[in-house]
């Protein structure tokens, strides 16, 4: 329901075939954002008497009322075994607040070539078991990059992906999108959308082109020419089906 609040395009003009990532992104920095008013606000050792007074500047006052009782009861358990969870984890972001996307970018000139995963893993996290990934690094035969694909040094070092996601890739990507054929339901869509508004762009420079054109020829009488666009022509229709997904007709046999 937030997230359904948060978009609207009110100020800036956003595809709509980006909406799935962005509203992902969004929903990850609400996550972050609370735990960092409960990291900096909360102290469960204090009763509740003492803490409910005190909102953070950012929070209201009836929120932050429901928020220190909700942290006092089952959702403490929850977190006291989620933060044991996090203490045993192997693998720590060691980037800070950048994403990989950007340290994929500037890996990709470093190098001047794009970056395997092992490569973006050694420069990104921090691992117990970073041995075993650089041997696996100098089997790979001089001159040659490691291969891209779902059994490369970083699989048989951390284990196969789990359906749905690839590591080292960010936000919404699937193995498909990577090394598939077929592009996910996302990603169809979003091509979609981009292809859709290219050709609205182009529809609508054409009728731009053809009115001056008529204006030139016909000394402005056109009243009796009515424009077509290439999609009208040849039948291109757009609705939308389950899962808000675009089904666009490109030819009408």
């Amino acid at each position: 329901m937030i997230l359904k609040i948060l978009w609207i395009c009110s100020k800036n003009l956003i595809y709509v075939g980006h909406k799935r990532w962005i509203l992902r992104s969004l929903s990850k920095k609400w996550r972050n954002w609370k735990a960092t008013v409960k990291r900096d606000n909360f102290d469960s050792d204090l009763p509740i008497e003492e803490q409910i007074h005190s909102p953070p500047d950012r929070v209201q006052a009836d929120q932050w009322k429901e928020l220190i009782k909700y942290w006092h009861g089952d959702a403490k358990k929850v977190s006291d075994k989620n933060k044991d969870s996090r203490a045993g984890q192997s693998t720590i972001y060691r980037m800070g607040k950048t994403p990989l996307a950007i340290v994929r970018e500037v890996e990709a000139k470093n190098l001047g070539h794009d970056p395997s995963r092992a490569h973006l893993f050694l420069t990104c996290f921090t691992y117990n078991g970073k041995e075993q990934m650089k041997e696996l690094s100098k089997q790979v035969p001089e001159g040659e990059l490691d291969s891209s694909g779902p059994n490369d040094v970083f699989s048989q070092a951390m284990g196969k992906e789990k359906s749905g996601s690839v590591r080292m890739y960010g936000l919404g990507v699937c193995p498909s999108d990577v090394w598939g054929e077929v592009p996910s339901s996302g990603t169809s869509y979003r091509m979609s959308m981009e292809w859709k508004t290219e050709l609205d762009k182009t529809n609508k420079k054409l009728e731009e082109l053809t009115n001056l054109y008529l204006s030139r020829t016909n000394g402005g009488n056109n009243s009796n020419f009515t424009f077509t666009s290439p999609n009208q022509q040849i039948g291109s229709s757009t609705s939308f089906s389950q899962r808000g997904r675009v089904k666009v007709k490109l030819f009408p046999w």
